[in-house]
């Protein structure tokens, strides 16, 4: 199914079931959220972060158009 597809049949829902999707998509960024934090706090992202800082204090980082 393509996502226009996807979109099309999204759209064919009542208020109440999109609702409940809305709930449900959330959860589940709910879900990464926590992992996120989680992954955070066991220092998984440290060496990214001391690249990032590098890589900023080097000026090899530009802003986003």
């Amino acid at each position: 199914m393509s996502f226009a597809e996807l979109k099309e049949e999204v759209m064919k829902l009542s208020p109440e079931e999109k609702e409940e999707l809305a709930r449900t998509l959330d959860a589940e960024d709910d879900d990464w959220d926590r992992q996120m934090k989680a992954d955070f706090a066991a220092g998984l992202c440290d060496a990214r972060l001391e690249e990032l800082d590098a890589d900023l204090a080097a000026g090899r980082v530009r802003e986003m158009p």
